[in-house]
């Protein structure tokens, strides 16, 4: 995973040094893309994929495992967010559009994957975050 983060960095410092009005018009897309990802949301991303349906099929880009990666980022963006370092089961599950019975295991997986650090309170359905990584700043 750490390698697609190197790899996603590479190309945003490429595509903000691109003026996005000199490219091809089959590139301006995947530039678009490429911000969302490295600078968007889940809910970008899927507003995305609305404007330019059937782009990640044409070209062989792997849409189940882009919308995992989304999503674990998108709970990395929502930590860098909050002021009291401390996220609702309910702000996630909003904005990861799924079910509060999934957030869980999405915040596990989020803290596995070292793009944040904190701990799970069930019973008031809050994460207290301690670290998070973000790639807003490539």
């Amino acid at each position: 995973m750490y390698i697609m983060y190197i790899y996603i960095f590479i190309l945003m410092l490429l595509s903000q040094s691109l003026n996005i009005k000199s490219l091809p018009n089959n590139l301006v897309p995947l530039v678009e893309l490429l911000r969302v990802i490295c600078d968007g949301s889940w809910l970008e991303y899927t507003e995305f994929l609305g404007r330019y349906p059937g782009l990640l099929m044409q070209h062989s880009i792997d849409e189940d495992a882009l919308a995992h990666e989304m999503k674990l980022l998108t709970i990395s963006s929502l930590a860098a967010q909050v002021n009291d370092k401390t996220l609702t089961f309910e702000s996630i599950r909003s904005h990861l559009s799924i079910g509060l019975d999934e957030v869980e295991l999405w915040v596990i997986e989020a803290i596995a994957e070292k793009l944040i650090d904190g701990s799970i309170d069930q019973l008031n359905e809050k994460v207290s975050i301690r670290y998070f990584s973000s790639l807003s700043s490539c």
